[in-house]
């Protein structure tokens, strides 16, 4: 309900701003949480276009691409964020960790496709 809420609060003020690339970093996380995946990819790589360097918006771009089975293209948003997250935002990693979610997920990614190649 309160990614609802924010999902519209967002909206709203897109609709001011849209120009905002936290703005749609931001509703890309609502999406998720609401597991809207294909307009929190949208959202994501809105926000990419605005801010090419922003590693968080890379990271919901994947998590909404992963969701939705398409793991290669995931898989490249993980990386692509994850190289990111180490040349610019270093002091962001250590507060959030954020370099061991993209590892995570890279990982994630990597079994999956290769199960997938197994079967």
């Amino acid at each position: 309900l309160v990614a609802l809420k924010e999902q519209g609060e967002l909206t709203a003020a897109l609709e001011k701003n849209p120009d905002d690339a936290e703005y749609y970093c931001q509703r890309a996380y609502a999406y998720i949480l609401l597991q809207n995946y294909a307009d929190a990819v949208a959202d994501a790589k809105k926000s990419l276009e605005l801010n090419p360097n922003n590693a968080i918006a890379f990271l919901r771009k994947g998590l909404g691409e992963y969701h939705m089975k398409n793991y290669t293209s995931a898989l490249e948003s993980f990386r692509e964020g994850q190289k990111l997250d180490s040349k610019y935002l270093d002091h962001v990693r250590s507060l959030l960790d954020v370099d061991h979610t993209f590892t995570a997920w890279i990982k994630r990614c990597e079994e999956t496709l290769n199960g997938k190649k197994d079967k």
